[in-house]
């Protein structure tokens, strides 16, 4: 059984695939599994340490092309339809962004490439056949599934719905913007199994250079950082510091804005605030804090929810479908979250939101009980489950 899972250079795409993956090897050991990523920087550290093969769309850049690149995109395409004639996978597993727009263009297209697959995507068909000339294995058509993880899906899995056998949603509300044809199942946002259980674990502040005992605020605009989120953040400092003399911040900034933080930093010193370009151990990250900042992103939500941490959301405004607005709406109305966009003013309603969440215990504990009712456990095992089934059903 060979599984190709396409996910693009964010971690709100690559965590919860490689949740997936890691439930797909405790179920299916002998499974040959394959990573379609975008070949940027970020995406190494995610696989630190780890043995999965992966294949890069853009192996000789920092990120993806210019949209009118046209060259640069058809060589993608091509380079993916090379990957699926000899790794020859039954199921291609798409988690979001343009790597699963690609993989999944490639997989539905037949003897006339991108046309066919133009085709099949418009009338909704997932094809079987590769073409009667091809013999065994590769003549076949892997199946297509799709996960989603925001509450607004994503151009990919909205191009790509009606000709995928399955789509998995993470969170209400998304099936109502998907094709009535398409075939889908609500699971919940994939995580690792860290997260498997709504528990707290014990941490030492001290493994974050902070201080025990005293109020923790935690700021991460996601695994590549966030400038909105880190500026309001620090405009917010000296209001909190006013407030909330005993604060102290873990501000996980991202690689690009990690000096330029550090500099206004040693300008401001108050409140005590540690500032780190990049955090893999998010689980401890969370439990350290009483409050956490934080963009829409489904991931992060789904994470924070296991955790039970109140949440100030600062949704990201300039993607064009708003889907973390959908998101941060979700937490909202669930009573997990406060939701503070971007603007005018932000600086000081972040303060004043974190502030009201510092002050009441008892709504910090009811927040983390709401946000609790947006978790689905075992969510990796069940969408590595149903990928099994994808493939074994694909089976002749």
């Amino acid at each position: 059984m060979r599984i190709l899972l396409a996910a693009g250079g964010t971690g709100g795409h690559l965590r919860p695939a490689l949740a997936v993956a890691d439930a797909l090897r405790r179920l299916e050991p002998a499974a040959e599994l394959r990573f379609l990523t975008t070949g940027r920087p970020v995406v190494e550290k995610f696989f630190a340490g780890s043995s999965l093969a992966r294949e890069a769309l853009f192996p000789e850049r920092q990120g993806a092309p210019r949209r009118l690149d046209v060259a640069a995109w058809w060589d993608a395409y091509r380079r993916t339809r090379r990957l699926l004639r000899s790794f020859a996978p039954d199921v291609v597993a798409g988690f979001g962004g343009y790597p699963t727009a690609i993989a999944g263009c490639a997989a539905l297209s037949g003897f006339l490439g991108p046309v066919s697959a133009a085709c099949r995507i418009l009338l909704g068909r997932p094809g079987r056949a590769l073409g009667a000339a091809d013999a065994g294995r590769r003549s076949r058509r892997p199946r297509l599934v799709l996960l989603e993880q925001n509450a607004r899906p994503g151009r990919a899995v909205r191009l790509l719905a009606r000709s995928a056998s399955l789509v998995l949603l993470a969170l209400p509300g998304a099936e109502t913007r998907l094709p009535r044809k398409s075939a889908m199942l609500f699971t919940g946002n994939p995580l690792p199994c860290e997260f498997d259980e709504p528990r707290d674990i014990a941490v030492d502040p001290r493994e974050f250079l902070l201080e025990p005992g005293r109020p923790t605020l935690l700021v991460l605009g996601g695994s590549q950082g966030a400038r909105g989120v880190n500026r309001m953040a620090l405009e917010a400092r000296p209001l909190l510091a006013r407030s909330h003399p005993e604060l102290q911040i873990l501000l996980i900034s991202g690689d690009t804005d990690y000096w330029e933080v550090n500099d206004r930093l040693r300008g401001e010193p108050l409140p005590r605030t540690v500032a780190v370009p990049f955090e893999t151990r998010m689980r401890q990250a969370y439990q350290v804090a009483d409050v956490v900042v934080a963009r829409g992103g489904g991931t992060t939500l789904a994470e924070l929810a296991v955790v039970g941490r109140p949440m100030v959301l600062v949704p990201y405004p300039h993607h064009r479908d708003r889907h973390q607005f959908a998101n941060a709406a979700a937490f909202e109305r669930a009573g997990a979250a406060r939701v503070v966009p971007e603007g005018p003013g932000a600086a000081a309603r972040l303060a004043e939101a974190v502030a009201g969440w510092l002050d009441d215990a008892a709504a910090r504990r009811r927040a983390g009980e709401r946000a609790l009712t947006l978790w689905r456990p075992g969510a990796a095992t069940r969408c590595a489950e149903l990928i099994l089934e994808t493939a074994r059903a694909r089976a002749p």
